[in-house]
């Protein structure tokens, strides 16, 4: 059976349809395995290490689609035993003492994962863009990809103000140069009018993810002419059906509470449970069970643990350096 992946941040993997469950949704329907790879909160190098990892585990082939949403450039993904909470709260039990998390934490320039001290000392734009020019020359280099999307290098629309000397004008030249690229911009080559549409202006005042419209809308523009499926009826009515229920959800709670959050949540894991679907958590997540205590996001795989990826790397590549191995064996070091 053929197989479509596909990686991103939020944007790919959110807690109500993205343009990315779109395509799965219909992908589903045409017979094809699928994986929605993405993670919330995290960078382009996440989303490189995540490809390569995927690769690793389920073997792609030529008969496989691979997209890929590129995030916004300025993010640290690094994996640590210390979640976000702990920099917000500085509290002791939010440190894992044995297993490490993706930090998640986006923007690190309004990240409430690093602080102004690692601001002022370590963030560097041109480290950021290089590194995230070299992670997508990396995987481009590595796979021939079915399609490929960004959001804007600054992470939204609108600019953040500058927290470094040199930030907007540097990231806006990179963002011009980017734009010469082909790979169609997820915030602004379908947005149209959405924000503007009064029922769900309050959406994107406290959520300012795509909703499943302007997803489908993006799909529909940018996406489907490089599928070799079309958008199925019955995705179709899936997003009607989302965008009843966030009608709804609007009339009847305050959003800004963020207590959807939960609810829609609940209702994307039980539609990705009922299509058997590839999370990003198969790639890191322990298959051992964790420490007592320890508690995953049920929604994202940013928990891992590295013996299985060292496992994993050795099964593969083992055979890779037979001369190497031979000679590894024969030490006296080696019991």
């Amino acid at each position: 059976m053929s197989r479509v992946f596909i990686f991103g941040c939020s944007v790919t993997q959110h807690v109500w349809p993205t343009w990315a469950d779109i395509v799965l949704h219909s992908a589903r329907i045409k017979g094809y395995s699928v994986f929605n790879m993405g993670l919330s909160g995290t960078g382009n190098q996440h989303i490189k290490d995540s490809v390569i990892q995927a690769d690793e585990k389920y073997q792609f082939t030529d008969k496989d689609l691979v997209l890929v949403m590129w995030s916004s450039w300025f993010r640290e993904d690094r994996i640590c035993k210390a979640d976000i909470e702990l920099h917000v709260n500085d509290d002791p039990q939010r440190i894992h003492e044995t297993v490490g998390c993706w930090n998640r934490s986006g923007n690190v320039f309004n990240s409430r994962f690093y602080n102004s001290n690692f601001i002022e000392n370590y963030a560097d734009l041109d480290n950021y863009i290089i590194n995230c020019i070299t992670d997508i020359i990396t995987i481009r280099k590595l796979y021939s990809l079915s399609w490929e999307g960004s959001l804007p290098i600054h992470g939204s629309e609108e600019p953040l103000a500058p927290l470094q000397p040199g930030y907007n004008t540097l990231a806006d030249r990179a963002e011009h140069s980017f734009r010469k690229i082909n790979m169609p911009n997820v915030f602004s080559d379908s947005r149209g009018t959405w924000r503007d549409k009064h029922k769900w202006t309050e959406w994107y005042e406290n959520d300012g993810h795509p909703v499943p419209g302007e997803a489908l809308q993006y799909v529909q523009v940018c996406v489907e002419k490089s599928l070799p499926f079309p958008i199925q009826a019955e995705t179709l009515q899936w997003i009607a059906e989302w965008h009843e229920r966030m009608i709804r959800e609007r009339s009847q709670t305050d959003l800004a509470s963020g207590e959807y959050r939960e609810k829609f949540a609940d209702i994307m894991e039980a539609w990705y449970k009922s299509v058997d679907m590839g999370r990003n958590s198969d790639i890191w997540r322990p298959q051992e069970p964790l420490p007592p205590g320890t508690a995953y996001d049920p929604y994202g795989a940013d928990t891992i643990q590295p013996h299985e990826i060292i496992d994993r790397f050795v099964r593969n590549h083992n055979a890779d350096f037979p001369e190497h191995n031979q000679v590894f064996s024969n030490s006296p070091l080696v019991k």
